[in-house]
């Protein structure tokens, strides 16, 4: 059997140490047991190493279900909608147009603009919402909340394997009860920030993000990007470059990318520096890579370190038509940035686990292609 590099090993350690932590729920204890494992990780290479808190309503979830003919079929509530009455609210399902008061769509994690679950949200005409959540496998693939503010009507995520038979009662007007079992709580999450002193004043500092909270234990969306961070982070605090270098962290990437918005509200915002922003899936089984920059150059100088010897396939890589995730919120902004975000067809389900769904050697050379671009952007001043 053929020994794996020391260098995948360490990055295989690292996404195995998240995974194995839990669901990393913002605000949850696992949220913040990751924080202080991060940061103390991060320490360990020298760097310096603040840890930031701030605030919000959390959503605490004991368990949810919709009740029809005898069955009982879980969920999870949208965390950006209201929670139903406590006793739970009974009526007829139904689908859109209906005029049910339980309406019944089909809808997946990411939200498009002919979204049936936007439209019911946005135009409600019942009292609730169950949303069937279709991934790229079946399971229960959760959506991110818009921001930590909720609207519309009350909604319940189920698991796209309920489809036919939620589909036949609402298509029948059978008669339903949906309990939700769930509290808002105040809490705190937090960002790990570590910064690495460049050994120049002048060019503005290399900004390394990357979000570390989403739903269940999400071992590639998130620990992929954490990986890199910290393989980026080791090299850097070894050997500093002329400019400086800071690695962020956030939580609250599943809702409305709160940690990210906590950080540039406390932070005064070069428009020199330069941001790279390790988003989902980097090294994800059975996903490709895309790309996306605030200009060209930034662009070829990431796809020609990823193409590179050892790098990635071209068919493995993309383009993406847009900046997504933390990303839009730089382009936003106006802040300089590249994006690297993977597809992974476990996004946001379950099933999201190490080591089945990381793999390991297309993770290690897309970090060092992540790594070698901070230190070529760190040179220059």
């Amino acid at each position: 059997m053929c020994r794996m590099p020391a260098r995948s090993a360490w990055l295989a350690q690292v996404v195995a140490e998240y995974d194995a932590q839990g669901w990393h729920r913002t605000g949850s204890a696992t949220d913040d047991r990751s924080a202080r494992w991060l940061a103390d990780l991060a320490r360990q290479t020298g760097a310096a190493v603040s840890v930031s808190k701030w605030g919000l309503s959390r959503l605490v979830h004991r368990r949810s279900n919709l009740r029809f003919g005898g069955a009982a079929v879980p969920g999870v509530p949208l965390y950006d909608s209201p929670l139903p009455p406590s006793e739970g609210l009974q009526g007829r399902l139904g689908l859109p147009g209906s005029g049910a008061d339980i309406t019944v769509v089909e809808s997946t994690p990411g939200p498009s603009l002919d979204d049936p679950l936007e439209q019911v949200r946005r135009e409600p005409v019942g009292r609730a919402v169950v949303a069937i959540m279709h991934g790229a496998t079946p399971g229960l693939a959760l959506r991110n909340a818009h921001s930590l503010d909720t609207f519309g009507p009350p909604v319940l995520q189920v698991a796209s394997t309920c489809r036919e038979a939620l589909l036949q009662a609402a298509s029948h007007r059978e008669h339903a009860t949906l309990v939700v079992e769930a509290r808002r709580a105040p809490a705190t999450a937090s960002n790990v920030v570590a910064t690495v002193r460049g050994s120049s004043e002048g060019g503005g500092e290399v900004v390394v993000l990357t979000p570390r909270s989403g739903w269940w234990h999400c071992a590639a969306e998130r620990g992929g990007g954490i990986a890199c961070w910290l393989q980026a982070l080791k090299l850097l605090a070894a050997r500093p470059e002329r400019r400086g270098v800071r690695f962020v962290a956030t939580s609250g990437h599943e809702l409305g990318y709160a940690g990210l918005q906590a950080y540039l509200a406390e932070t005064t915002l070069d428009p020199r520096a330069t941001w790279i922003h390790l988003g989902a899936n980097i090294g994800a089984a059975d996903g490709r890579l895309g790309v996306v920059a605030s200009d060209e150059e930034l662009s070829r100088q990431a796809f020609t370190l990823l193409e590179g010897p050892g790098g990635c396939s071209p068919f493995e890589l993309r383009t993406l038509p847009g900046a997504v995730g933390e990303a839009s919120q730089l382009e936003g902004a106006g802040l300089p940035f590249v994006s690297f975000v993977g597809s992974s067809s476990r996004f946001h389900l379950p099933t999201d686990r190490f080591p089945d769904n990381v793999d390991v050697p297309r993770l290690t050379s897309i970090s060092d292609a992540v790594t070698e671009l901070v230190r070529v952007l760190a040179q220059r001043v």
